[in-house]
């Protein structure tokens, strides 16, 4: 099974190397992350990309939407990250008999421009 940043590489305009995966010990980072994926939204104008597997009797759509952090002011001093990505996952088990089904977002922060 593919990993969320399995799909990141090929999302952006220019290739370097640096991505971080934002967590909540980055608090003014993060939270910045969340409030702008909540206003802007998972629109179709920022999505990048949707992929949709089914593996190991698991059911997993992931939904890739980018947006423009380098005019942020929680993004300065991150060593100039332009870009943040928001990956959610969506799955559901194939056995499970209650039919659950689990999202959660990611968040990622990059010096790379997204397309």
């Amino acid at each position: 099974m593919n990993s969320p940043f399995s799909e990141l590489p090929r999302l952006f305009a220019t290739v370097q190397q640096y991505v971080w995966g934002l967590k909540l010990n980055q608090k003014k980072l993060y939270q910045a992350a969340v409030e702008l994926d909540s206003t802007r939204g998972a629109r179709a104008e920022n999505r990048l990309e949707n992929s949709l597997e089914h593996a190991h009797g698991r059911l997993v759509r992931r939904r890739y939407f980018g947006y423009d952090i380098s005019w942020l002011e929680q993004a300065q001093g991150w060593c100039d990250a332009k870009s943040l990505i928001a990956v959610e996952t969506i799955s559901s088990r194939d056995n499970d008999p209650e039919h659950k089904v689990t999202s959660q977002w990611r968040y990622y922060d990059t010096v790379n421009k997204v397309l």
